[in-house]
């Protein structure tokens, strides 16, 4: 809102002062950071859908019939009309703030109105609105630290997706290590197998820790309790997260279940899959 009023007041400075009202500047002056939000939930909404009422006030002197059409072509007259749309909703002359599952997805969502392109990002507990850097550095012993790639992408474009993008350039200039340092996020399983077969590249870096309840309770069938065993199987209850063969439990599952739906302590869970050579 702040945006666009400053961009029209540059464009029509005449038509704004004859529209504008002196509660929007008190309400949008320093930005809407969380710094400067009212602390309780209910006066950050009341806040929320007073700006939102503000906004359709002005988009509607913008597109009234004696406003000329010039200022409808200026961008940021656009880029408020999506914005509002994207998180406002109006019936009967009533606001509502549009929350969840009735926001567009991050690819889709505007979250700058100074740049479309770039969007929300959470990192852990974290969150910026931002691009995401992938710097590749020469890290042997027998060279100095030197950074020999860069790839930029928008924040909702998860890092395993980059993988292979980072290695294909590399390739084309023949410069492609033997092995490649990541973080858990750009190592999954089917890169560890494309990234050998297609560049030559091993991935080292840490796997993922196993979240599911089995795990956490330590009940039922774990990855980190299982034993596999290389055999020609035919699958039976459907894959398991490891390379190949046959795995049982180490030891048999008390009480809650047995990762088969069974509830006998006695039986040990066990799940097949095709051995296939890597």
């Amino acid at each position: 809102m702040r945006h666009a009023r400053h961009r029209e007041a540059v464009a029509a400075p005449a038509w704004l002062q004859g529209h504008v009202h002196v509660a929007w500047v008190g309400r949008d002056a320093q930005g809407a950071d969380h710094e400067r939000l009212p602390d309780k939930p209910a006066a950050r909404e009341a806040l929320a859908l007073a700006v939102g009422a503000d906004g359709f006030a002005l988009l509607g002197a913008l597109h009234a019939d004696d406003a000329s059409s010039w200022l409808r072509a200026v961008p940021v007259a656009e880029m408020l009309r999506r914005i509002w749309l994207q998180h406002y909703t109006r019936a009967d002359d009533a606001v509502q703030w549009r929350t969840g599952p009735d926001l567009p997805p991050a690819a889709r969502f505007v979250s700058s109105p100074y740049d479309e392109a770039v969007h929300l990002a959470w990192h852990r507990s974290m969150h910026r609105i931002r691009y995401k850097v992938h710097f590749t550095e020469v890290c042997d012993d027998a060279q100095p630290p030197l950074i020999v790639h860069v790839e930029t992408t928008t924040a909702p474009v998860v890092d395993g997706d980059m993988t292979s993008v980072i290695h294909a350039a590399p390739k084309e200039e023949r410069r492609l290590p033997r092995e490649h340092a990541v973080d858990t996020g750009s190592l999954e399983a089917a890169l560890l197998v494309t990234s050998r077969k297609e560049y030559g590249v091993d991935l080292v870096g840490p796997t993922r820790l196993d979240d599911h309840w089995q795990a956490q309770e330590l009940t039922g069938f774990a990855l980190g309790r299982a034993v596999v065993r290389c055999g020609a199987v035919a699958p039976r209850h459907g894959p398991i997260p490891v390379v190949a063969g046959r795995a049982y439990a180490d030891r048999p599952v008390p009480g809650r279940g047995n990762g088969r739906g069974g509830t006998d302590p006695r039986e040990t869970p066990r799940r097949d899959g095709a051995c296939r050579p890597a």
